[in-house]
């Protein structure tokens, strides 16, 4: 199979190196250290993924976010996800990639909102 999209309650996440990729659809949860194991692996293995949910830079970059007890991974969140968290708010919803990035280049949009239900637009 080509891709794969898995969701916060396919607890399984199966085996991700069988697609080329997966679009992970986290939610309102957070990225555990199993699951950051398995993500982690894949994209070593050169998998390709595109990730959604609406406090997964929030809960591995904040240093006073500490909900879940899940423990802080900026590793993870740089060189895996290849982002930063900036806070927890934002004064706009404007997303613009990065100059000559593979995927980002040229690319600009405006969240519209969405679906977040923390209120937070990470």
């Amino acid at each position: 199979m080509r891709h794969a999209v898995i969701h916060p309650d396919d607890e399984g996440f199966f085996e991700l190196r069988e697609h080329e990729l997966v679009i992970a659809l986290v939610g309102d949860d957070t990225l555990d250290a199993d699951r950051r194991d398995r993500l982690r692996e894949y994209l070593n293995a050169r998998g390709r993924l595109l990730i959604s949910g609406s406090r997964i830079a929030q809960s591995l970059g904040d240093p006073e976010f500490d909900e879940n007890g899940i423990p802080r991974d900026t590793a993870f969140l740089h060189n895996y996800l290849h982002a930063t968290f900036v806070s927890p708010g934002s004064a706009t919803l404007g997303v613009n990639g990065i100059r000559f990035d593979p995927i980002g280049d040229g690319i600009g949009m405006t969240l519209d909102g969405g679906h977040r239900p923390m209120g937070t637009p990470d």
